[in-house]
């Protein structure tokens, strides 16, 4: 090897040479033959593709995946109430009114399930709207029964403010919680 340049000089046989002679496998998946180096000997796929299609249908941690007959860590009973931010950012409250755990309906807003109970059903085409705008006021004397139009008429004022001054509103991922931002501003950095 010459000093200067760092290359082999013609002639000189690199120290690894015959240490290390590579084996022929055939992927299972595809059947490409592969050459590995003993270091891989139990390699059974010729690429990462091939060994997720290996994985498919595989279970892989069989001690910790979920067992038959246990429940979930947050178990609430029948009429348990939880805060929650609604799509547009305001706090609302749910109620739970089943517990099939199969469904998607064991949580309804707490306002409907209250005006249900005073009046009967919500007819098609109809919402339950807060007079006073406190979303977490479910008291009968607050809430009314209004068209979705109608609806959107006593709202359309905040949704035009809204977007006139180009506010969206956004789910901070780092705290689930809504954050208001104007066009054009970037999220502050973690």
């Amino acid at each position: 090897m010459s000093e200067s340049d760092g290359r082999f000089e013609k002639g000189l046989t690199p120290w690894n040479k015959g240490r290390g002679c590579q084996e022929t496998i055939s992927c299972i998946i595809c059947g490409t033959v592969v050459h590995v180096s003993p270091s891989k000997r139990g390699k059974r796929y010729c690429s990462k593709h091939c060994a997720m299609l290996g994985w498919a249908g595989q279970r892989r941690s069989r001690a910790t995946e979920f067992q038959k007959g246990h429940s979930q860590n947050e178990i609430f009973p029948l009429g348990a109430i939880r805060i929650r931010t609604d799509r547009s950012g305001n706090l609302r409250a749910w109620i739970k009114v089943s517990d099939d755990k199969h469904s998607s309906y064991d949580w309804r807003a707490n306002a409907v399930v209250v005006w249900e109970r005073v009046h009967g059903s919500i007819p098609h085409g109809f919402v339950v709207h807060h007079k006073d705008r406190d979303t977490l006021n479910d008291i009968i004397p607050n809430l009314e029964l209004q068209s979705r139009a109608d609806h959107m008429k006593e709202h359309k004022h905040e949704f035009e403010t809204a977007r006139q001054a180009g506010v969206s509103r956004k789910r901070d991922s780092r705290t689930s919680s809504p954050v208001l931002r104007t066009r054009g501003e970037q999220a502050d950095a973690p």
